[in-house]
This record gives C-alpha cells, structure tokens and sequence, in this order.
C-alpha cells in the first residue's frame, strides 16, 4: 500500500503525485471544482494506514532490537581461565588474585641422574709430598735407609675422591722392615730392622705398586 497516493487532475484526467498543487501535465490547480482522485480513494484514510503500519514495523524492530541485547547481557559467553592469576577489576595496579578454577597440570617428577662413581686409574707411593723413583727395569719403586729409621711412605690414589678403598700395605720379609698403615689405610710407617732388602707391596682395589726396600 503506497504512503502517498495520487490524485487525478480534474482538467487532463491524468493522475500525479497529491504533494504537488498543481498537474504537471496541464498547470491546472488541484483541489478545486473538478475531477479528483478523492473521488476514487480516500486519500486522507491511506495516508493514516500507512503511517500506523509503519509505526508498527519501528515498534517490532524496537522490541527485537531491545530483546537481543538483553540476552547477550544476562548470558555472556564463558570464557575459560587461562592462567592462575587474573588483574583485579577496576584496579590500575595490576594486582594479582588467585584463580579458584584453575587447575595447575600435573608435573612429571624427573629421575635423579647419577653421577658414576670416580674409577681406580693408579696408585702411587709418595714420601714427603714426592713420588719416590722408580727403577728401570722392574719398574718398581725403591727406597734405600739405614737400620732404626722409620719412614712414612703414603699412598696417593689416581684419580682425586676415590672412595671406599682401603690400601693394604705388606712386606714381604718382616725381619728386614715393619710397615704399620694407619686406620685408613692411606699412608703407612716403615721401620727398618735389619740389613738387607725386601719388597713393599701396596694393594688397592685391583690396582698394586711394589716398592723395593733397601736397608743399609
């Protein structure tokens, strides 16, 4: 239905927009004596029709429009936590607060790695702080005193922080030279008995050195 009808001029008998005074056909004056388009329609009725229906189509679009935005409102789209912590609304400082919901993930415990155990390379004798002199051809150690002095010879193990090895200390002709070790094992007091020579042999772990005791 149109908003806004036509009349008909009442000298040309043609129709035209009721917003215009006069026809543009013909420059006759409209609402005078003659033919009308109020005589075919009520225009003054479709123009009330028209301006309700439209009233009721800005009333519908209101109601639709008022009824979305109240839906998103009270049902706002869940958003899920994505961190244990959060800025407190309406705060500049960025304080943090805990998140109740969430779940920290669950952390898989990493196996303690071991450090191996240091491995016996050698075993050296020293005396004084010096590692004694080795002879050329046995490749032993050797060591010359005079009957009644007592050496301390010590047991220097290859490399540094071996642990839970004892080095056992023997002679082999206990009548020439005594060796007492102390109660680790790590160094040893060699007293000569008499004139002669005889061999010193320290055993550690599968590791041995051999020292040749020479009483003067």
């Amino acid at each position: 239905m149109a908003l806004i009808t036509d009349v008909k001029c009442g000298r040309c008998d043609k129709h035209y927009s009721a917003l215009r005074t006069r026809c543009p056909y013909c420059g006759a004056r409209r609402g005078a004596a003659g033919k009308h388009s109020g005589d075919r329609d009520d225009i003054k009725g479709k123009m009330i029709i028209g301006i309700i229906f439209l009233i009721i189509i800005l009333a519908a679009t209101a109601v639709l429009l008022f009824t979305s935005v109240k839906n998103e409102s009270e049902n706002p789209d869940p958003t899920p936590p994505s961190d244990i912590t959060s800025n407190v609304p309406g705060s500049d400082d960025n304080t943090i607060v805990e998140n109740p919901d969430y779940t920290p993930p669950e952390e898989t415990p990493t196996p303690p790695v071991e450090t191996p155990a240091p491995v016996l390379e050698s075993v050296k004798i020293t005396y004084s702080g010096t590692e004694l002199v080795k002879d050329k051809d046995s490749g032993n150690y050797d060591i010359s005193a005079k009957v009644g002095e007592t050496l301390t010879l010590k047991a220097k193990l290859t490399p540094d922080g071996i642990e839970g090895l004892k080095p056992v200390w023997e002679s082999a002709d206990a009548t020439v030279f005594d060796a007492v070790p102390d109660v680790n094992g790590i160094s040893a007091k060699v007293t000569m008995l008499k004139k002669g020579t005889s061999k010193l042999t320290i055993t550690v772990g599968d590791k041995t050195a051999v020292v040749t005791v020479r009483v003067k």
